[in-house]
């Protein structure tokens, strides 16, 4: 079963969508670390609608959709803005959908013409972090 929620694109709805995908995430299994992952993924595709979906328009909404399928927790973020273009003006530093492809398993950005943009992210549940990264002995104390 989806779990859908309905912000305004506006600053502070970032941090609701960030909450209601976490509480999402834990009901379908989501371990801490692939938590920390998904909240800060959510966080970065919200902020992109609010900065980017509505510029030069009416604020609009952002749709906030998270399930289960099989192994992966997957969550969409959905905008009926003027989708993706350049911005010469733009205010954010260009890292958000850089950063969501490497913490998500898969990603997708599907892009409606002029009706919005939807960032589709999959989180793997299955995955845990590679026995060098997870147990990196810490350095030994300066002598």
């Amino acid at each position: 079963m989806a779990m859908r929620w309905r912000f305004p694109a506006v600053p502070g709805s970032v941090a609701l969508a960030r909450r209601a995908a976490r509480e999402a995430a834990v009901d379908l299994g989501a371990d801490d670390r692939l938590l920390h992952s998904i909240q800060l993924c959510v966080s970065e595709a919200v902020s992109n609608a609010v900065l980017h979906a509505y510029h030069g328009r009416p604020v609009g909404d952002v749709e906030l959709e998270v399930h289960r399928s099989d192994t992966y927790v997957c969550v969409y973020v959905r905008d009926s803005g003027h989708g993706m273009r350049p911005r010469l003006d733009s205010p954010g530093a260009g890292f958000g959908l850089p950063l969501i492809s490497q913490l998500a398993s898969e990603v997708a950005v599907r892009v409606n013409g002029g009706s919005g943009t939807e960032i589709v992210m999959r989180f793997d549940l299955t995955s845990r972090p590679s026995a060098d990264v997870a147990e990196r002995p810490s350095d030994p104390a300066p002598a």
